[in-house]
């Protein structure tokens, strides 16, 4: 048995727990649980000794003070023996805690397929909503601007379209282009402390191409549009 396991184990002619290892939040595992799952004395004065604990941190206090309810619940008198200071202060301190430590996070309310269905149909209904409202809009304005078609100068259109958009894709590919290097190298440096190097370019390929790409053309078409009209 490693010592690094924590263990509480039971000496019937002592009475006595003897719990040993590392009591600690990485090593406890279904320790409680398998406690509770044993045959546990009642009605009897039991000692539990803390002389061959080697860690002993707040999530290995909470579990002792799980286990030394589960004795007291069947009428056991339980005393404390070869606990450091320090260990007997921290399991003071979870004890004062017990009633926030213990509370358990209660069950969702489980709805019926028909609250799921009004809800789906509730949804539906207000996409259904606003696309009619958008296409309404649409049409009115439309329909309001073919009464003056004269005001349409194809040319400035034309113009506008090919200032704000085709003069912009040098600058657009630029910035993808300097934007793509420095998330590369600033994922380079995370994944290399995980031996992932090899997907520093799909990662940064995937994340230009696909999510700052489109953000980076609105912001420069946009920003660069406005300025010029403003000018």
């Amino acid at each position: 048995m490693r010592l690094s396991t924590p263990k509480i184990m039971f000496l019937k002619k002592q009475a006595q727990y003897k719990c040993v290892g590392a009591w600690n939040v990485l090593k406890l595992n279904h320790l409680v649980k398998e406690f509770k799952e044993t045959d546990l004395p009642s009605s009897q004065k039991i000692i539990i000794n803390g002389k061959a604990i080697k860690e002993f941190d707040s999530a290995g206090a909470l579990a002792l003070n799980h286990c030394i309810k589960a004795l007291k619940e069947r009428k056991n008198e339980v005393e404390l023996v070869e606990f450091s200071e320090p260990e007997l202060q921290l399991l003071e301190l979870i004890e004062s805690k017990r009633e926030s430590l213990d509370y358990q996070i209660p069950e969702p309310h489980k709805e019926n397929i028909f609250y799921h269905i009004g809800k789906e149909a509730e949804n539906k209904l207000m996409q259904v909503d606003g696309l009619i409202i958008l296409i309404g809009d649409l049409s009115t304005k439309f329909f309001d601007a073919l009464g003056h078609w004269r005001r349409f100068q194809i040319p400035s259109i034309i113009s506008n379209v090919d200032s704000a958009g085709l003069k912009a894709l040098p600058i657009i590919a630029l910035l993808s282009f300097l934007i793509g290097v420095v998330l590369a190298y600033q994922m380079g440096l995370q994944l290399e402390t995980y031996g992932a190097n090899i997907f520093i370019a799909y990662l940064s390929g995937m994340a230009i191409f696909r999510e700052f790409a489109p953000l980076i053309t609105a912001i420069i078409v946009a920003g660069r549009t406005s300025s010029a009209f403003t000018a």
